[in-house]
């Protein structure tokens, strides 16, 4: 199997589905009071994410929970 999936950062507007993608792998809820946290540190030139045409189907690490 050779499938490649294209590699980017993230811009601002992606930055809900970057939180959803391992939300959905880990079955887990991302609580909007970290959600904002998180939003405030991310360094959207250096965080990347895989996608399949427009939609984003992979992230380096999972959003830690509190």
């Amino acid at each position: 199997m050779s499938a490649s999936y294209p590699i980017r950062t993230i811009t601002p507007d992606e930055f809900e589905a970057f939180g959803e993608v391992p939300g959905q792998a880990f079955l887990e809820d991302w609580p909007p009071e970290d959600r904002e946290l998180e939003r405030r540190v991310t360094e959207f030139d250096r965080t990347i994410a895989a996608f399949d045409g427009g939609q984003m189907v992979g992230t380096p690490a999972r959003i830690p929970s509190a």
